[in-house]
Formats: C-alpha cells, structure tokens, sequence
C-alpha cells in the first residue's frame, strides 16, 4: 500500500545533438510533481467470482433459521491506500419485522 505518497522533485536534465558535425547542448530544468490520490475502499462479497462484487441469498418468510449476508470466506475488503481499517460501517435501506427478523454481527 501507497499510503498518502507525494513528492516534488527538481531535475536537470542535458540535451546533445550533433547535425552537419556541430554539437550543441542545452540544459532543460523540469520540476516533477506526484501528488496521491485517495482511492476508494473496495468490498467484494464473493471474491470467488471475478466477474462482479456481489452476492445473494435466499431468505424464505417464516424459516427459523438465520440467512448469512455473505460467505465469510470469500469476503475480500481492499485499499490501495492503507493495510487495515478502522472501522466498517453497514447502512440498512429496509426496516426490520422486529417481531420475526434481526441483524447479528
């Protein structure tokens, strides 16, 4: 992983060319600047798949048993930016039947 890399530079750089035996010489000065980007996390919940980042489940109305969300082994969480995370956040667009449904983590 990068991290937030950036970097100015000042080059000198020497120019020769030889036409009809003469040689000349220039000297160019260029300043290089490299400024990091932040790149966007990427979670991909079925790493198995390399054609897309999704995965689905069925869940059947009045089953007793829980619907896992995800293959826990193939979950695959990246940043180009950083090694490790701090925190994961889950937003839920749909309100819960609190009487027959619930999240665990």
């Amino acid at each position: 992983a990068l991290g937030a890399y950036s970097e100015i530079g000042a080059y000198t750089f020497n120019a020769t060319s030889v036409a009809n035996a003469t040689v000349s010489r220039t000297t160019l000065d260029a300043t290089i600047t490299v400024l990091s980007v932040n790149d966007v996390a990427v979670l991909d919940l079925d790493s198995s798949n390399p054609i897309d980042t999704g995965f689905s489940v069925v869940f059947r109305e009045g089953s007793v048993s829980g619907v896992p969300i995800f293959d826990t082994a193939k979950v695959n969480l990246t940043d180009l930016d950083h090694d490790s995370f701090s925190y994961l956040e889950l937003f839920l667009s749909n309100p819960f039947d609190g009487a027959y449904e619930s999240l665990e983590v």
